[in-house]
């Protein structure tokens, strides 16, 4: 196994590690403020990160990717970077603010315009730690990466319990989201330094652009279609099913995340090192994807399975409405991180422009579903759509990323059409092996451990796990 591999294996290490830690403190978070909080107080805050994400996604600009893929980086670049998203974070916090009141009125819901004004401010502070997020991923320094997530998480979630403990309902939510900004970007301050000296250079700025353009209008559509629904819920059912929904995605979007972060992270930084020679970056590519598809086939199959048990046991019955958004939302989520990891072919090898276009056709479908679900009042068409159009677009995005480097497709397809039959298999078998029991643990355990069992022996089948390669990168990492 060379060095090379070996240091991404570590590196992938750490930036799990990093992001699983920090995601189930907050997931156990989510949890105790579930108990605490109700499905409208949620439903609000839903509605107001949307605004917040799409913003964030916005004023990055695809300039951190740039940062980190660009070979040499000059402190003006870094800091041409950071005048552009200073200034463009206050453009959008007054505009934000400016809206606050028609927000607040169009979801009939007064209490709307505050909780936007305070949260607004994440806005700002975010402006403030695209530098030195860069920096992290590009020297790859995961483990310190942890560190600082780690204490962010723990210490905006015990202030957040505390305040929802002390009654002060949504607001905990809105603070804690606060707090978990600002202490990261302190932290990142304190471990990366800042900007030094402040310059704008244009010459700097249109080359980080021009690969940040197409990848800030893809990050920008798919953070705004991606959270849309929450809004479409609370519109046009009511905030109580966005609050459902919103639960549904947090809980389910756990393991999705951290895998989500990883491709965009250490996947993406290890990838680029072979855009030199496209054969070599087809052969790595296509070892990552198995390892990759298998893990996230195997997290989606367990989430569809357990939701039901999942939800009332820990969440409690008032959330049992969020079941159906749970399961339909792990589907979907297994075709976006699917598409999500096609696109650093065109990332790599500098071709985002058709990432765009590919983007556009796929945004086209998921119009064309959501407007049939609100016209027909059905929440499950709504979600369906979602699940259709990410699906389509991942087999867009792959078969015309590898047309570009005049490369065959059908070696990633083979092994996502293997994997997919696995767990399929796998959650059918167990489905029915859950019949034998009615006891939630004991339910939660059969299928767990049946479907383990099933989808491994099925993956050797299809010849899809070489349990010799397994041994060897354990024996590299020890």
């Amino acid at each position: 196994m060379t060095t090379t591999t070996v240091k991404f294996l570590k590196n992938t290490i750490w930036s799990f590690l990093s992001q699983s830690s920090t995601v189930i403190i907050g997931l156990v978070t989510n949890i105790i403020l579930a108990r605490i909080l109700t499905p409208v107080e949620f439903g609000q805050v839903g509605i107001i990160m949307f605004f917040i994400t799409v913003i964030n996604v916005i004023m990055e600009g695809g300039l951190g990717g740039a940062l980190v893929r660009t070979k040499d980086i000059s402190d003006e670049d870094y800091s041409t970077v950071f005048v552009f998203n200073l200034v463009i974070s206050v453009v959008f916090f007054l505009i934000l603010i400016a809206s606050s009141g028609a927000i607040a009125n169009y979801y009939n819901n007064i209490k709307l315009k505050p909780l936007i004004c305070v949260s607004s401010f994440i806005i700002i502070i975010n402006a403030f730690n695209i530098i030195q997020n860069a920096r992290i991923y590009r020297e790859m320094k995961f483990k310190i990466n942890m560190y600082i997530n780690l204490v962010s998480v723990v210490l905006s979630s015990v202030i957040g319990i505390f305040l929802a403990v002390k009654g002060y309902s949504v607001w905990s939510l809105v603070i804690m989201n606060l707090i978990l900004v600002f202490s990261k970007t302190v932290l990142l301050w304190i471990s990366e330094g800042g900007v030094g000296k402040l310059t704008f250079n244009m010459v700097s700025f249109k080359g980080l652009y021009r690969y940040g353009i197409f990848v800030t209008l893809v990050s920008f559509f798919n953070a705004a279609f991606d959270n849309v629904y929450q809004l479409l819920l609370g519109k046009y059912f009511s905030i109580k099913q966005a609050g459902y929904f919103y639960q549904a995605k947090k809980m389910q979007g756990v393991p999705f995340f951290i895998l989500n972060s990883l491709t965009l992270g250490v996947i993406f930084s290890h990838l680029a090192k072979f855009q030199g020679d496209s054969k070599v970056f087809q052969k790595e590519y296509i070892k990552i994807l198995s390892i990759f598809s298998i893990v996230i086939a195997a997290l989606a199959s367990l989430i569809f399975l357990l939701a039901k048990d999942v939800v009332q046991i820990v969440l409690g019955n008032i959330w049992m409405e969020s079941v159906i958004y749970m399961k339909l939302l792990t589907i979907a989520s297994f075709f976006l991180l699917l598409k999500v990891y096609s696109q650093n072919v065109c990332k790599v090898f500098n071709r985002t422009e058709k990432i765009f276009v590919w983007e556009l056709i796929a945004i086209l479908m998921q119009i064309i579903t959501i407007v049939i679900g609100i016209a027909t009042k059905s929440i499950f068409i709504t979600m369906c759509g979602a699940i259709v159009s990410n699906l389509l677009a991942y087999l867009i995005n792959s078969y015309y990323s590898w047309r570009l480097l005049g490369l065959d497709y059908n070696g990633e397809i083979m092994v996502v059409v293997k994997i997919t039959f696995a767990s399929i298999i796998g959650v059918l078998i167990s489905d029915r092996m859950g019949l034998l029991t009615t006891n939630s643990l004991l339910h939660i355990l059969l299928m767990t451990i049946t479907f383990i069992l099933v989808y491994i022996v099925f993956l050797r089948i299809l010849g899809l796990l070489d349990l010799k390669y397994v041994v060897r990168v354990y024996k590299s990492l020890r």
